[in-house]
C-alpha cells in the first residue's frame, strides 16, 4: 500500500537506517476480530520494542460503506500491513518488510504448533 502522506510523515530513521513507516489495519466486522487484534497487537508491540516509531499503530476500521472484514475472517491470525507512502524508496520499504518479518517470527515462535 502506498500512503498519500509526504515522506517526512512516512519515513523514520532508526540507528542510521531509513525505514518506511508501517500501519496495521484490522477490520472490526469479522468473526475473528478479537483474535486478529490480539495477534496484531503482539506484533505491533514487538516492532515498537525493536524498531521504535516504525509502526504507526493499529487502525481498526468498520462501519457503513467500509470493508470491515479485509479477508480477516479466513483466520484468527490474518493481518493487513500497509507500508510507506508514494515517496518512499524501494529500499526503505524493504528495510521495513525485513523488520516486520523479524518481529513476526519472534511473535509466532511463542505460539504452539
Amino acid at each position: 500500500h502506498r500512503d498519500s502522506l509526504t515522506k517526512n510523515k512516512t519515513t523514520v530513521e532508526i540507528e542510521g537506517k531509513s525505514y518506511a513507516k508501517a500501519i496495521f489495519l484490522i477490520g472490526i466486522e469479522n468473526p475473528n476480530y478479537k483474535e486478529n487484534l490480539e495477534f496484531t497487537t503482539k506484533i505491533n508491540n514487538k516492532m515498537n520494542e525493536l524498531y521504535p516509531n516504525l509502526s504507526k499503530g493499529i487502525y481498526q476500521k468498520g462501519g457503513e460503506g467500509v470493508n470491515g472484514v479485509y479477508n480477516q475472517d479466513f483466520s484468527k491470525y490474518t493481518i493487513l500491513l500497509e507500508i510507506g507512502g508514494y515517496q518512499n524508496t524501494p529500499i526503505e520499504v524493504l528495510n521495513s518488510t525485513l523488520a516486520f518479518a523479524e518481529c513476526f517470527m519472534e511473535v509466532i515462535k511463542t505460539y504452539e504448533s
